[in-house]
């Protein structure tokens, strides 16, 4: 049952946690750590509201999502000026193609994970189908 439990199958069935950017970290005298409810959701199936980074050269398979919109040209050197909350987010069945840049307030949901290494926090969709235009209060697109 444990092998069951962990195949993306069961995640996708999964009601996501909604996590909001404002509520991932705090400030401490060593820098950010991540809050109680950041570290109950590590390995869980999470929604998150946000804007995807726009990047001039954008990572294969992958994208930045960002609790703003965010533009950062070659001399931000890579993804090094992006805000410490950003989250790297993997979709399975991109390859190593570059996801097509989304305008506007992003809903995404996968399963998150959080790392000791950078990128610190990383999401991982099970499809682009997990990727829609956020509706409601606050979005530009509802």
């Amino acid at each position: 049952m444990a092998v069951l439990m962990a195949s993306p199958a069961i995640h996708a069935q999964a009601e996501p946690i909604d996590l909001s950017f404002k509520d991932m970290f705090r400030a401490t005298g060593r820098g950010l750590s991540p809050t109680p409810a950041l570290e109950a959701a590590n390995g869980k199936r999470v929604r998150v509201l946000g804007f995807m980074a726009r990047l001039e050269e954008a990572p294969k398979g992958g994208f930045w999502l960002c609790s703003s919109p965010v533009f950062q040209d070659e001399s931000g050197a890579g993804s090094g000026e992006l805000p410490p909350n950003a989250i790297y987010v993997i979709v399975r069945g991109a390859g190593k193609k570059p996801v097509a840049y989304l305008a506007g307030k992003l809903a995404i949901s996968g399963v998150l994970q959080i790392k000791k290494e950078a990128p610190r926090l990383v999401l991982t969709l099970d499809s682009p189908k997990e990727i829609a235009p956020a509706k409601g209060k606050g979005s530009p697109r509802q």
